[in-house]
C-alpha cells in the first residue's frame, strides 16, 4: 500500500501512534520486528513517516500490537509516549548510569559501524545532529559517552533504537560482502605502503600468515579481535579501510622496469618466462632444484614462470650463471 493511500496526516498519526502502543507493550524496535517479519530498520522508518506498510505486514502489526487501524490512523492528544526508548535497563535517559561496561563498549564498535553503514563521514553525522565532529570522534573512540540529548539526536540520525546499539554483535554480521573485499584490498594497499611482508606483519599482530592472506582476501574467520590489531599497527581506522577507492600501489606501478640495463615491458617478461622453464626442463632441474642452485625460495621460480613477477639484478644474475644464457638469448634478442 503506497503512502499516498491515506493522506499526510494519517500517515503522520500511524507513526506517532505506533511507537506509543509499541512501547505500551514493552517491545523493542527489533522485538517488535521479530514479532511480525520485518527488520528493526523498517519498523524505525514507520515510526518516523518514512514509510506505510504493505496490507500483509500492517495486519501483522496490528496483531502483535492487539489494536485496529481505525484506531492507529486517529489524531489523539492525550498520547503520553512512555520515557523508556527501549528497555528499563538501556533507557536513553540515564544511559551512562544504566549500561554496563560490556554495553557501552558494545555501543562504541556499534556507533562507528552504523555510521559506516549509512554512508556518513564523521562529519557529516557531526552536521546532521548538531553535534561537534570531536566529539563524534571521541565517541567512537571510547573516550567520551554521549548526554542523553545527544545520544537521542544520533538515534534518530542513524535510524536505530539503543536496544540495538548496546548489542554485542560480531563485525562479520554487520560487513557485506563487499565491504570485505574493499578492506581486504586496502589491508594490502596499506601494508605494502608500510613496508610490511605478510611475515613481518604476522609476526607483529601475533596471527597466522594464513589468517592475514584470509584478511585481504575478504575472508574474514568468526573471531576478529585480530583485525584490530593490524589496523592499530596500520595506524588507520576502520572506516578509512572501507573506502572504496583506486589502488594506488598498482596503480603507480610502471608499465616497464629495468633489469641489467634492459627495458622489460609485458612481452619481454613472458619470453623471459616460457625460456626459463624450457631452460630448467632441458637441464632436467626441477623448480626446487633450481632455487637451491640459485639460492632463492622455490616459489620464486613458480612466479617467474608464470610472469607474476620479474627476478631481481641479483637474482637473475645468479640465474644466468646457474643455466649458462645470457640474458638476451633469455629474453629471445639478438645479441648486442
Amino acid at each position: 500500500m503506497h503512502v499516498s493511500y491515506y493522506m499526510q496526516d494519517g500517515l503522520k498519526n500511524f507513526a506517532k501512534n505506533l511507537k506509543q502502543e509499541r512501547r505500551k507493550k514493552g517491545y523493542t524496535q527489533k522485538e517488535l520486528a521479530k514479532k511480525t517479519g520485518i527488520t528493526a530498520e523498517m519498523v524505525s522508518l514507520c515510526e518516523r513517516g518514512h514509510f506505510f506498510p504493505s496490507d500483509y505486514y500492517m495486519d501483522k502489526i496490528l496483531e502483535a500490537l492487539e489494536v485496529d487501524l481505525t484506531y492507529m490512523l486517529e489524531d489523539r492528544n492525550d498520547i503520553d509516549i512512555p520515557k523508556q526508548r527501549c528497555s528499563t535497563k538501556k533507557s536513553i535517559n540515564g544511559a551512562r548510569r544504566g549500561l554496563t561496561k560490556k554495553e557501552k563498549e558494545a555501543f562504541v564498535k556499534n556507533l562507528k559501524q552504523e555510521r559506516i553503514k549509512k554512508g556518513y563521514t564523521q562529519k557529516e553525522l557531526a552536521e546532521k545532529t548538531g553535534i561537534g565532529r570531536a566529539s563524534i570522534y571521541y565517541y567512537e573512540i571510547g573516550h567520551f559517552f554521549p548526554s542523553d540529548y545527544y545520544m537521542e539526536r544520533m538515534l534518530e540520525a542513524l535510524e536505530v533504537d539503543m536496544d540495538y546499539m548496546v548489542e554485542d554483535r560480531p563485525l562479520t554480521e554487520t560487513m557485506s560482502e563487499e565491504w570485505k573485499k574493499i578492506f581486504g584490498r586496502n589491508l594490502k594497499e596499506e601494508r605494502i605502503k608500510k613496508g610490511y611482508t605478510q611475515k613481518k606483519m604476522a609476526e607483529k599482530a601475533g596471527i597466522s600468515i594464513k589468517t592475514l592472506h584470509d584478511y585481504e582476501k575478504g575472508h574474514f574467520p568468526e573471531r576478529i579481535a585480530s583485525l584490530y590489531k593490524l589496523l592499530n599497527i596500520l595506524g588507520v581506522g576502520l572506516d578509512y579501510m572501507l573506502e572504496d577507492r583506486p589502488c594506488e600501489i598498482y596503480k603507480s606501478r610502471p608499465t616497464k622496469i629495468k633489469s641489467c640495463g634492459l627495458d622489460i615491458g609485458a612481452e619481454e617478461t613472458r619470453v623471459f618466462a616460457l625460456n626459463l622453464r624450457k631452460e630448467r626442463e632441458k637441464r632436467g632441474y626441477t623448480q626446487a632444484e633450481l632455487s637451491k642452485l640459485v639460492g632463492i625460495n622455490c616459489q620464486a621460480i613458480s612466479t617467474y614462470e608464470t610472469q607474476r613477477r620479474f627476478p631481481s639484478d641479483q637474482t637473475m644474475s645468479k640465474l644466468l650463471e646457474v643455466l649458462d644464457v645470457d640474458l638476451e638469448y633469455m629474453l629471445n634478442k639478438k645479441p648486442l
